[in-house]
């Protein structure tokens, strides 16, 4: 009974990623515009929000309780909330997923994730530029890297990019209240995960998050 129930969900989660990635990929096809997805972003929350949660987060010191679940289905759900945002800026958006993959988290913590890196890379990325969301796994581990053509950042920025509201490029100051990759480093310190930075100035930047895979 337990195996059936398990295969029965991972037969919705396929189907359910299935569905986003062949709606993402008519998307980029098809410039009509749509208004079923709101565009939701850390960066534009209220400051006020964004302290408390990471405050909270600081303060706790035993990993909060987990679940197993599916990544790619996270990363959908998300991915297509800034179909408007993308659409503004002319930014071609490729995400490149599996039909699924599991991991263990506190449920709502890697989506909060999920949608500051998007966040950044759409903020960041001038028009006409592009944005690639990939997930892939390899020896245990799941990778979901987001890949933008935005300014990309020096060694000092990404030396301080987890600062409580340190922002390297203050062109965008008012876009934001540089909270969010702190909020990130936490919560990917709760869940056993890293992220990794590679970039280059005026050419672009890469967040990698490293999951442990759960099967």
């Amino acid at each position: 009974m337990r195996t059936q129930k398990l295969q029965n969900k991972d037969n919705y989660s396929q189907i359910s990623t299935l569905i986003c990635n062949v709606y993402l990929l008519l998307r980029r096809q098809d410039k009509t515009r749509s208004h079923f997805f709101a565009y939701i972003s850390l960066e534009t929350a209220p400051d006020h929000f964004i302290m408390l949660k990471l405050n909270k987060l600081e303060k706790q010191t035993i990993r909060p309780a987990a679940e197993v679940d599916d990544v790619c289905a996270q990363l959908c759900s998300v991915a297509v909330q800034f179909e408007d945002a993308w659409e503004r800026k002319d930014i071609e958006f490729d995400a490149d997923l599996e039909d699924a993959a599991y991991t263990q988290a506190a449920p709502g913590l890697l989506e909060l994730v999920w949608t500051n890196l998007l966040s950044n890379a759409v903020k960041f990325t001038p028009q006409g530029g592009s944005i690639t969301l990939r997930q892939t796994r390899a020896n245990g581990k799941l990778y979901v890297s987001v890949t933008d053509t935005g300014c990309g950042m020096d060694e000092k920025t990404i030396k301080h990019i987890y600062d409580k509201f340190y922002q390297g490029d203050t062109s965008h100051s008012t876009e934001g209240n540089g909270l969010g990759m702190a909020l990130v480093k936490r919560i990917l310190e709760l869940t056993g995960a890293e992220i990794q930075i590679e970039s280059t100035p005026g050419k672009g930047s890469t967040f990698t998050v490293v999951l442990a895979e759960r099967k």
